[in-house]
């Protein structure tokens, strides 16, 4: 709800991560993959990591008008995994991406309000302290006026 009061200037960023999808695993373009939440093993194959962000731009007078947008990054299994660090350099990414202008930006700009929505694993919990020297960082770096926190549990 804050959200929307400030519609034309806050962006809601859901994040999740972890989700692991062994390699050859069949998908097309035309139809929607759906495949279990986090960490499960298909065998021993080579597997992807993948890091999850579904931006929102709220809309103050209709849930159902908000434009959204959908971003993954993609890891290898044998990295050294997801870290609040490598979620700040996703969050970078997409702010330099222009496909994400939209969504992340007003008038060229940052738009100043984020809400970040994360699950309660130690590599995006508000509640350590790497975790919020990063979240400083990145409240920093894009001159934001208003950055909170919010966890859900996982899965």
């Amino acid at each position: 709800q804050f959200a929307t009061a400030f519609a034309d200037n806050s962006v809601v960023i859901s994040q999740d991560d972890k989700v692991k999808i062994g390699l050859g695993v069949p998908a097309s373009v035309n139809e929607p993959v759906s495949v279990a939440d986090h960490d499960f093993p298909l065998g021993n194959a080579q597997k992807l990591v993948l890091s999850v962000y579904l931006i929102t731009k709220p809309n103050e007078s209709n849930d159902e008008l908000q434009t959204e947008q959908l971003a993954i990054f993609v890891r290898h299994q044998w990295s050294l995994g997801t870290s609040s660090l490598t979620h700040m350099q996703d969050l970078e990414s997409l702010v330099l991406d222009p496909q994400y202008d939209d969504v992340l930006k007003t008038g060229g700009e940052i738009r100043p309000i984020w809400v970040l929505l994360v699950d309660e694993r130690p590599d995006e919990n508000p509640r350590h302290l790497k975790n919020i020297k990063i979240y400083c960082q990145l409240f920093q770096k894009f001159d934001l006026d208003y950055l909170t926190v919010r966890t859900h549990a996982p899965g």
